[in-house]
């Protein structure tokens, strides 16, 4: 009978050490700010650009958490252009979750206006770079679609060890924010009678995803060190509030 009572607790122990397992994204603000325009019909940024910059700043810090017994490889998905955690690039909108106090989402703008002839610009002197890169290293059989995206996928992964804990700091303006690297133009469309929360996100590539992308080197790199590709979303597992400021 004791014997049964210990096999029982080791298997609930054993249990609980598998829902254990995962990674945490935390966010390290106490709050928010978001700026509130005075004309707040059309929503217009009238100030000066250095004061809505200082008024508007977001300087965020998170972190992620391997709670778990295994070596992962997380895969950022950086469709919206934000190469994360790679490149010096703000956050983009859509790696904030807002909420008011009934849990309604508030509605968003976005467009690249002419700024997407910068980003278009520097994209084709990167793009030069990197297939110069891939044809040197024995890949130049490959498209240069291929590259590109081979490219891309590298800057976005992120190997995080058991027990690991990495820090990150980054930046976001509210309610208007833009990319200066990559054009990209949105805003938040706050009512500012009510109370808003925030959360952090995150949308990660799984291994079928990015499979063909990757170099002989990196599969092998995978394979003897056992990786294990975390693929799906990242949310943080706290919110805070969102301040107004004039």
């Amino acid at each position: 009978m004791k014997y049964y009572k210990i096999i029982i607790v080791i298997v609930t122990l054993c249990f609980s050490c598998d829902r254990k397992q995962g990674i945490e994204l935390s966010i390290l603000n106490e709050s928010l700010v978001s700026y509130i325009p005075k004309d707040t019909i059309h929503r217009r940024i009238t100030i000066k650009k250095k004061q809505y910059q200082d008024l508007a700043n977001n300087k965020l810090k998170f972190k992620l958490e391997n709670k778990s017994n295994q070596v992962y490889m997380l895969v950022f998905s950086n469709e919206t252009k934000n190469y994360f955690p790679s490149d010096f690039m703000s956050l983009g909108l859509n790696n904030l979750v807002f909420t008011d106090e009934d849990g309604n989402s508030p509605n968003y703008s976005n467009t690249s206006a002419n700024a997407d002839v910068l980003f278009y610009h520097q994209k084709t002197y990167q793009d030069s770079i990197v297939k110069e890169f891939y044809d040197n290293i024995g890949y130049k059989n490959k498209s240069d679609s291929w590259k590109s995206k081979s490219a891309e996928i590298s800057k976005s992964i992120l190997v995080i060890h058991p027990n690991e804990v990495v820090y990150f700091e980054t930046y976001s303006y509210l309610p208007n924010h833009w990319n200066s690297i990559t054009g990209d133009y949105g805003g938040v469309n706050f009512e500012y009678n009510k109370k808003y929360t925030a959360k952090l996100q995150f949308s990660l590539h799984s291994y079928e995803d990015v499979d063909e992308y990757l170099t002989d080197l990196q599969k092998k790199e995978i394979k003897e060190n056992n990786y294990k590709v975390y693929d799906g979303e990242l949310i943080s597992i706290n919110k805070v509030p969102v301040d107004f400021v004039e």
